[in-house]
C-alpha cells in the first residue's frame, strides 16, 4: 500500500458527432473566448434492440474555442478528452443546486 494520499481525479473521453458549429462568446473582464458545443453519441441498447442517442454538452476555452468556431463543421467526428467541473449554486427560491460541466482539455478531429 502506498504512503501517498489518493485524490479524486475525474476525466472523460467522448467520441461522437458534432451537433452544430460552436459559437464563441467572450468574457467581459479579460476577453477570454469560450464556447459550448454538443457531441452526439449513439449507443445500442442490446436488450431492447434500439439505438439510444445521447447529447453531451462540452465547454471549450481560449484559442481552441476560437479555432473550433472557425474550422469545425457540423457532423464532424470528434474525440473529446477533458475533466469534470462541479459548481454549487442557489436558485431563485434559495434551493442549493449542483451543476456538472464537462470541460474539454483536448479535442481530436477524426477525418
Amino acid at each position: 500500500m502506498s504512503n501517498y494520499p489518493v485524490y479524486g481525479h475525474s476525466e472523460f473521453i467522448v467520441c461522437g458527432t458534432l451537433e452544430s458549429v460552436p459559437q464563441c462568446t467572450y468574457s467581459q473582464n479579460g476577453g477570454v473566448a469560450w464556447c459550448e458545443f454538443v457531441v452526439i453519441v449513439t449507443t445500442r441498447d442490446t436488450r431492447n434492440k434500439v439505438d439510444v442517442v445521447k447529447y453531451i454538452p462540452v465547454l471549450l476555452f481560449d484559442r481552441v474555442a476560437e479555432n473550433a468556431e472557425k474550422y469545425w463543421k457540423q457532423g464532424e467526428l470528434l474525440t473529446v478528452f477533458g475533466t469534470f467541473k462541479h459548481r454549487e449554486w442557489q436558485d431563485k427560491d434559495g434551493n442549493n443546486r449542483l451543476s456538472v460541466s464537462l470541460v474539454a482539455t483536448k479535442v481530436i478531429r477524426n477525418r
